[in-house]
């Protein structure tokens, strides 16, 4: 009997957009681990449990699953865009248990929703222009925006992204990352033009 979710990545994507829970259990056992060392990559250096990076690349799976299944994501995708996504997430996911931390240690503080990117950019200032470009879409529809130009990143620039675009000092990306204020800026600045460039009309 044929396996029920076998064949490439795309096609297991698709069975799984549309319910099959085998489906994503094999998209989860095959990014998994990969999605674990970028949990943990993120949180290094901050208090954390042990699990926390497990948990944040769980986390981050679920929602990919739901939105999936919602549509969220149009078509199907194929290996590397469905590493860009999850990995988007999941950094995602590991900067606000970061985020989560650093309130508790301050006796409570706000900590922004993680279903809108759109408005952790624009509470914290980080939104690299965009908002002067997109400044009257939707807020669902900026984060789209803003998922489409992530996605096009690599890991770690992507990653220099997402903090920034959560408010993140440059400072403290570099931190995190263990490298140079310096080279947090210049890979930021090189997000910029390529945003600019993709942007322009």
């Amino acid at each position: 009997m044929a396996d029920p979710v076998d064949g490439s990545i795309t096609h297991v994507f698709g069975q799984m957009r549309r319910g099959n829970p085998n489906a994503a259990g094999k998209l989860l056992n095959q990014f998994f681990p990969r999605l674990v060392g970028l949990a943990r990559k993120t949180l290094d250096g901050n208090p954390r449990q042990v699990a926390d990076e497990q948990d944040a690349a769980q986390s981050a799976f679920a929602s990919f699953w739901q939105r999936a299944e919602r549509g969220d994501f149009g078509g199907d995708l194929d290996r590397n865009e469905i590493w860009k996504l999850l990995s988007t997430i999941t950094v995602r996911k590991a900067l606000k248990q970061i985020e989560r931390e650093k309130a508790q240690k301050r006796g409570g503080g706000r900590v922004h929703a993680e279903s809108s990117l759109a408005a952790m950019a624009h509470a914290q200032g980080g939104t690299f222009g965009l908002d002067q470009q997109f400044g009257a879409v939707p807020s669902e529809e900026f984060d789209l925006i803003c998922e489409e130009l992530l996605m096009q990143l690599d890991d770690e620039p992507r990653a220099f992204a997402l903090m920034r675009l959560m408010g993140y000092k440059n400072r403290e990306i570099a931190k995190i990352h263990d490298c140079t204020e310096r080279k947090v800026e210049r890979k930021l600045q090189l997000i910029r033009l390529i945003w600019q460039n993709e942007t322009a009309d």
